[in-house]
């Protein structure tokens, strides 16, 4: 009888769901390390047509890469104290020309803390800390801030729009690895990406696929809002916290220790 169990000596698939530019950049990472991804955008990230007003702003907070550079794209203030919800997102800041760059851990309550702590709020100060976000947001950054006495507002430049169904070429990929009893990896950075996948999956008649999946998340509520699929299973890389990129760092020192 065939051994139906994925071969975890071979080449695993690993499909990346991140748009462009983050998603190619990821490959080429794996791809360095010996592994082999297959790009599979959930979404297409778009800058809008609005200006950015930098009226009393002292400071700016990043929920994304995508907002660092659509704001770079779109003013060329340099000198203003940022905050970043993660290592990757002030990576992005660190590469578009920012100095004063500051880290929270990975989600919008860390960052809200990491703010109201800094020196320049305390004990008060004048001015507002600029939110640039995009249209999807997970989290109320400045609900939150409000709540510590901080005054902030919310610039909405930059809109990422669904794609309505998982890609031929993608559906063809994981066929063709799962035909030669390799592993599929999903990897998923938001829960919105982990939603969208699902979605596009099954709009595309694809659902039998995910009993055979592995999807990987960035943090423990990503791996919440992927739940609602029926996958091989589910990995979290939320105790991975630096520079690298944390799905690179749970590759490289096993993920097949990291499953349930």
């Amino acid at each position: 009888m065939q051994d139906s169990r994925p071969d975890h000596t071979a080449k695993r698939l690993i499909i990346v769901t991140r748009p462009a530019p983050d998603g190619p950049s990821l490959i080429q990472s794996l791809a360095e390390i010996g592994e082999d991804a297959h790009f599979a955008p959930v979404m297409d990230i778009a800058p809008n047509d609005v200006a950015v007003d930098m009226t009393n702003v002292t400071s700016l907070a990043f929920t994304s890469a995508n907002g660092v550079r659509a704001f770079a794209e779109k003013s060329d203030r340099r000198e203003l104290p940022v905050f970043a919800v993660g290592p990757a997102t002030a990576k992005a800041a660190a590469t578009a020309g920012f100095t004063n760059v500051n880290a929270a851990d990975g989600d919008v309550r860390a960052l809200a803390r990491l703010i109201s702590s800094a020196p320049i709020f305390q004990p008060q100060t004048t001015g507002t800390v600029l939110h640039v976000a995009g249209v999807h947001r997970a989290g109320d950054l400045c609900a939150l801030l409000q709540e510590h006495g901080i005054s902030s507002r919310r610039e909405v430049i930059y809109e990422a729009t669904a794609r309505e169904r998982i890609s031929p070429q993608t559906l063809s990929a994981i066929d063709n690895a799962l035909s030669e009893q390799r592993e599929v990896l999903a990897l998923f950075y938001s829960a919105r990406s982990a939603q969208l996948f699902i979605a596009q999956t099954q709009a595309a008649g694809a659902s039998d696929r995910f009993k055979k999946i592995a999807a990987v998340c960035l943090k423990a509520p990503i791996g919440e809002a992927a739940s609602i699929a029926d996958w091989s299973r589910i990995v979290i890389a939320d105790e991975i916290n630096d520079a690298e990129d944390p799905f690179i760092k749970l590759i490289t020192r096993g993920i097949h220790a990291a499953a349930p």
